[in-house]
């Protein structure tokens, strides 16, 4: 059973960055709670976004694009076919030619532990591309089944995530990357595609690791950071353990080799198996890598931390990205970089009032120093807890984009409202402007 939320009571924080916050579902969308919006940008400014519409977490759950327009409104929304029943964990990139790509963990039957029914089957990563965010091709299996899930094992594979860039062995060919958590002791894998997606290439282990990110250079050097177990036994399945860290790696070869992982958060530092959600950025002009992830006790009294490394991960330096006390829980931090001004900017839910609310803040090159915290979400949510599969569910992660050719900062989160059927889980969008 999951804790409840530590109660703080710090003042709520004012909002200057962020405009107002558009509530982008509602009891009309897709499922009876919305979340986990993983958003892009398409090939004319505006934010592609898909996220799950839940109905129960033995599901069907749907898999929904949506499109918010330059000018900050929803632009569409639509049901991406797929051919299974269930849908977690889609995230989002852009290709080279303005290509929206989207990934998702897809399978028949129940979820996980919640399997008590109907047998989980037909598990897989999917992909699927759209030109306009709202109209998408039909849907692919991204996986090896042979390999990557054998004999139709339930729960073999999990938390696909998708980025696109040079390929390092042809500069002027566009990889497209996919990693996958496979198996019992969650080994990361990697799947390499350099059609655009029509084929790809049998995965590669690029060792331990779940809930995490990955991110590639202009000349196609793969980094990825996860969330990995330090024990013998596996992940640790709680919201905190000394057992669990973030590990960093990378490939100069285009995901055919990974070097040995090398562990970002200090050690015997609790880190949260859940809601984690570790995020790299790197900063390829100034030579500096950073990584945000919380870090905390089991009771749920976490911060963001920010570490930089300038040494290609082989040292780092770490500080706390929000500035209240040592009470409250800060989780699900998602991370973007501004390449003109090098500054690193970071988004979050939090609960430092004792209510729910979405953060932000930026920090100086280098990860020194970080500027006050502001609010991005306009109204408390209607309900901040652990509990996973209920429509109070905040998901594992959002999304913070920044356009550095109009200027602008794009916030996707999860927030509980009050709904219909009681609190519900809905997606949200702000925008703000870059100084």
């Amino acid at each position: 059973m999951a804790p409840r939320p530590p109660v703080c009571s710090a003042s709520p924080l004012n909002k200057k960055t962020f405009g107002k916050a558009l509530a982008v579902t509602s009891d009309a969308s897709p499922g009876l709670y919305q979340m986990e919006p993983s958003g892009t940008f398409d090939r004319d400014g505006n934010v592609v976004l898909t996220f799950m519409g839940c109905n129960a977490p033995n599901g069907p759950n749907a898999l929904v694009a949506a499109k918010i327009g330059t000018d900050g409104g929803l632009a569409g929304e639509r049901i991406i076919t797929t051919g299974v029943e269930n849908h977690f964990n889609t995230w989002t990139t852009t290709l080279r030619d303005g290509t929206v790509a989207a990934v998702w963990l897809g399978f028949n039957g129940n979820y996980g532990p919640l399997d008590r029914v109907k047998r989980q089957s037909n598990q897989q990563i999917g992909f699927a591309t759209s030109k306009d965010g709202l109209t998408w091709s039909p849907a692919v299996r991204a996986d090896t089944s042979a390999r990557d899930c054998p004999n139709d094992e339930p729960n073999c594979i999990d938390k696909p995530m998708i980025v696109a860039g040079p390929d390092s062995t042809d500069p002027g060919r566009e990889a497209i990357y996919i990693t996958l958590a496979g198996g019992q002791d969650q080994q990361l894998r990697v799947i390499r595609s350099t059609d655009g997606g029509k084929t790809f290439k049998p995965s590669v282990a690029a060792g331990p690791g779940i809930y995490g990110d990955i991110n590639v250079s202009s000349r196609g050097v793969v980094r990825v950071v996860a969330v990995t177990s330090t024990s013998e036994t596996g992940p640790v399945d709680r919201l905190g353990d000394v057992l669990n860290a973030i590990s960093y790696r990378r490939s100069d070869d285009g995901g055919a080799t990974f070097t040995k992982p090398v562990m970002v958060s200090a050690p015997e530092t609790p880190v949260p198996f859940f809601f984690s959600n570790a995020q790299i950025v790197v900063d390829e002009a100034r030579k500096f890598l950073y990584v945000a992830y919380p870090v905390g006790t089991p009771d749920g009294r976490w911060d963001i931390v920010l570490a930089t490394s300038r040494d290609d991960g082989a040292h780092w330096t770490r500080i706390k990205v929000n500035d209240d006390a040592p009470c409250a829980n800060h989780m699900i931090p998602s991370a973007a970089f501004d390449p003109r001004t090098g500054r690193v900017h970071l988004l979050w839910i939090e609960n430092r009032t004792g209510r729910g609310g979405a953060a932000y803040t930026s920090c100086d090159p280098g990860g020194a120093k970080c500027a006050p915290n502001e609010a991005v979400s306009d109204t408390p949510f209607a309900a901040y807890g652990f509990v996973r599969h209920s429509p109070k569910w905040l998901g594992q992660y959002g999304s913070l984009l920044i356009d550095v050719k109009r200027r602008t900062l794009h916030a996707l989160w999860t927030q509980t409202v009050q709904a219909k059927e009681g609190e519900a889980a809905r997606v949200f969008y702000a925008r703000g402007e870059l100084r």
